[in-house]
């Protein structure tokens, strides 16, 4: 002993803190116009917040005069996922959602990948939403458009691509339009071999009702809110998640429904119709096809998603969305 006294240890890690997670990073690819600040179709920006796309001329008025919707599910994937990154990229509307996630193209999903990477925070699920150009005449193919059925496929090539370069892309989720009034002829998604692709067709009727060109659309802004604010092993389908945002804790759920904004005060399906009005068959059946859509339990308040399939057998080890967050999150 020296006689300088007791050592004094510093200890670090005991508090249980974590660094900010990367886990929360998503991407919207769309189609649209230009706006004064938003000058080039096919750019990539970055928004951490709503504001971020307000002062790019996003907002109501835009998707009102343009009668698309951009600004609207910027809006829903902020309201539900506060904390949320979203990388945006509006496209002509010419574009489809095939050409979006099309890997020959260097145009859309893979610059915006690209660009994410760049920024350090790689996108790790990816939305396609297609505002429809006038005089666009779809091809109904087994209940939907032919565009979002191709897309599945495209989607899942470009995603098995990147995984060969150890780019690992969680899934991408691909809006369900020109939904068919009839569900029966609706194609089983689980048969379409794509386990990191989702077809969403669950809509806000409020938001449907406001403009022609907005019906046969999906709520893709609120499912990718409401994949972003739950931890990887979490179901979109929950009723309740693990770590609410600030202004939401005090609540007992964590539900779609916003009344004062008046959103998700019902629920539909992307060609209209409401969920009330759908027998328990018919939504058991959408439910073993592997869609993704919007209801309300009885008792019980407020709307939420089924649940998070994807476009494989159910007995797949990722027929759920979860199952590909937690796979990707470890691989990475």
């Amino acid at each position: 002993m020296s006689f300088t006294g007791p050592e004094i240890n510093k200890i670090n890690g005991g508090l249980g803190r974590r660094s900010a997670s990367k886990d929360n990073v998503l991407a919207l690819i769309t189609t649209g116009v230009v706006t004064a600040e938003y000058t080039t179709l096919g750019n990539v920006v970055k928004l951490i917040q709503l504001k971020d796309a307000e002062d790019l001329g996003f907002n109501a008025a835009y998707d009102s005069t343009n009668a698309v919707l951009v600004y609207y599910h910027i809006a829903e994937f902020f309201r539900l996922n506060p904390n949320g990154t979203l990388f945006l990229q509006v496209n002509a509307q010419t574009v489809s959602m095939e050409d979006m996630v099309d890997k020959a193209s260097a145009l859309y999903a893979k610059k915006v990948i690209q660009f994410s990477i760049d920024d350090k925070n790689q996108v790790k699920s990816i939305g396609l939403v297609r505002n429809i150009a006038t005089g666009y005449t779809p091809t109904i193919t087994t209940g939907l458009d032919q565009d979002s059925l191709d897309a599945v496929a495209k989607a899942q090539e470009l995603i098995d691509d990147y995984a060969t370069q150890n780019i690992f892309i969680d899934g991408v989720f691909v809006e369900g339009i020109s939904l068919s009034s009839t569900l029966s002829a609706l194609v089983d998604a689980r048969t379409l071999a794509a386990r990191n692709v989702t077809i969403v067709i669950g809509a806000d009727p409020a938001v449907l009702a406001l403009d022609a060109k907005y019906a046969k659309t999906a709520a893709m802004g609120a499912w990718l809110g409401s994949v972003g604010v739950r931890r990887v092993h979490e179901s979109v389908g929950s009723v309740d998640i693990e770590n609410k945002p600030n202004a939401k804790k005090a609540n007992e759920n964590y539900t779609l429904t916003d009344a004062a904004n008046e959103r998700f005060i019902k629920a539909a399906l992307s060609n209209g119709t409401l969920i009330s009005n759908l027998t328990p068959a018919e939504k058991q059946a959408l439910t073993d096809k592997g869609y993704a859509y919007v209801g309300s339990y009885n008792g019980y308040d407020g709307i939420y998603w089924n649940s998070a399939p994807t476009c494989i057998s159910v007995a797949d080890d990722y027929a759920y969305v979860e199952n590909n967050r937690v796979w990707g999150k470890a691989a990475r």
